[in-house]
């Protein structure tokens, strides 16, 4: 699937949340909103984690201007697209995080209007929209949590090549 693909897709799901969003009680939606929330906020401490426990190194090298390396380039390209995922992936949990704690302002005075009872059927069209979008974004976040796994199974499969390669490759040992 092309990006462009991947966009139209995510705009005609889009399109289908924001019609079907108005015959959903604000209820049901808060609770929605709400476990995005949550979830947002563990996949926060997620990818911290991971950018502190395993890219130590890397960050501290961003703090010290280092770009000595001791490991293969590829390792460390791997190293580096992944780093910058993982720091993608959490300045847009970060986003999410901003937009949910901002949207209960905006939220509750607009409930509690009256002014807004005539388009109430438009807002929860508009905020069901809104929350697939939230959801979209937290999947794409919650997805890079697993790229360091998949760099930690490529750097093993690597070092076993490097072994095998090294085995059948090295001195030959002469029997007396």
């Amino acid at each position: 699937m092309t990006k462009r693909e991947f966009v139209l897709l995510i705009f005609l799901f889009t399109l289908i949340a924001f019609f079907l969003g108005k015959w959903i009680p604000f209820e049901y939606q808060k609770n929605i909103f709400d476990s995005i929330t949550s979830t947002t906020s563990i996949i926060f401490a997620i990818l911290g984690i991971w950018l502190a426990l395993f890219y130590p190194d890397t960050i501290s090298k961003i703090f010290k201007g280092d770009t000595s390396s001791s490991s293969t380039e590829a390792h460390e390209k791997d190293k580096d697209e992944i780093f910058k995922r993982l720091s993608l992936s959490l300045v847009i949990t970060t986003f999410i995080l901003i937009l949910c704690i901002l949207s209960n302002f905006i939220i509750y005075p607009i409930k509690n209007i009256s002014l807004f009872e005539p388009i109430k059927y438009l807002l929860r069209s508009v905020f069901f929209a809104y929350l697939f979008l939230l959801s979209i974004a937290q999947i794409y976040a919650l997805i890079s949590t697993l790229l360091p796994n998949n760099f930690i199974e490529t750097t093993m499969e690597r070092n076993k090549e490097n072994e095998r390669f090294a085995k059948r490759n090295g001195p030959l040992s002469r029997k007396k």
